[in-house]
């Protein structure tokens, strides 16, 4: 059983554009390794390297030596089969025992709330079902690699929550490596570690409470009487990233002194509410720094 992935200094190219470039991290047994960015940042063609469905112009992955069809659907259905006919098939190539792919089957349609459609013609299904089904044939592999590939993106909430709670307990209980990309910070925020990634580049990796920390665990959320009169200025310990439908969105440091907000703002306020840092705020924050670097070094 494989205790370690490794990505070694990957690189890939389309054209002259680098995809990804320089991409390294690792993932242990039992843990939950999201590759978080925005549309377009590399993650898909990420997960395809390690999938073994890509190859990278440069670097390695290591620790991955099951069939790659064990680990990633494409995504592409065989829509002259029922549902149950489709896991079917799959449970057979991942070669679950036959005494075992009934109950495996019926697990992973729960899972994802397709018992009530197991008998309909995959081309009958609506997109978020096919999603839905996708999710299911890459939970029915027994491989203690999973890779999962914006897994979330079109269930709703109760099914999130049960597939969530089957993740959890599977890198728990089975040790399983689960790898997935995602744009969805609060998905994110639920693995053990994140890679940001932005422009096929690394911006940072770590727990989603140290990645937090580079702007500061929460902001407040500050809410003036009317418009303000003029602009809120930055203050000694507290810097105002952006506004909110007319609210100021104030992220605080560990020095932030009430006072220093709220004289910072000019005008009467209604409401003060707490809102805990998010991964989308250290991603914007982190690409707006970076863009500030390269005006710097291009000047």
């Amino acid at each position: 059983m494989c205790d370690c992935v490794r990505v070694e200094n990957v690189c890939k190219r389309f054209g002259k554009l680098f995809t990804l470039d320089d991409i390294s991290f690792s993932v242990s047994q039992g843990e939950c390794f999201c590759i978080f960015g925005r549309s377009g940042s590399g993650k898909s063609v990420l997960i395809r390297i390690l999938a073994g469905l890509e190859k990278p112009d440069s670097g390695r992955v290591a620790g991955i030596d099951t069939p790659p069809a064990t680990l990633l659907h494409l995504g592409i259905p065989s829509t002259n089969l029922t549902v149950l006919e489709e896991l079917w098939l799959y449970a057979v190539l991942y070669g679950i025992p036959s005494v075992e792919r009934r109950s495996a089957i019926r697990k992973v349609l729960e899972l994802v709330g397709l018992d009530a459609r197991k008998s309909c013609k995959v081309s009958d299904l609506s997109d978020a079902q096919v999603a839905a089904l996708d999710l299911a044939r890459a939970l029915l592999s027994p491989s203690n690699i999973l890779l999962l590939d914006e897994p979330m993106l079109h269930l709703d909430k109760p099914t999130r929550t049960r597939v969530w709670e089957y993740l959890l307990s599977a890198k728990v209980r089975r040790k399983k490596i689960i790898i997935m990309a995602s744009s969805n910070a609060e998905d994110a925020e639920m693995c053990d570690r994140v890679v940001l990634l932005h422009e096929g580049r690394t911006l940072a990796v770590g727990t989603p409470f140290e990645l937090c920390s580079i702007v500061g665990q929460e902001a407040l959320i500050v809410t003036p009487i009317g418009k303000p009169s003029k602009n809120v200025e930055k203050c000694k310990s507290a810097v105002v990233a952006k506004q909110q439908d007319g609210s100021f969105l104030v992220e605080c440091v560990d020095k932030t002194k009430p006072l220093d907000v709220f004289t910072q703002v000019p005008a009467a306020i209604s409401a003060v509410r707490i809102q805990p840092c998010s991964l989308d705020s250290v991603l914007e924050e982190l690409i707006a720094r970076n863009v500030r670097k390269q005006a710097v070094d291009s000047s």
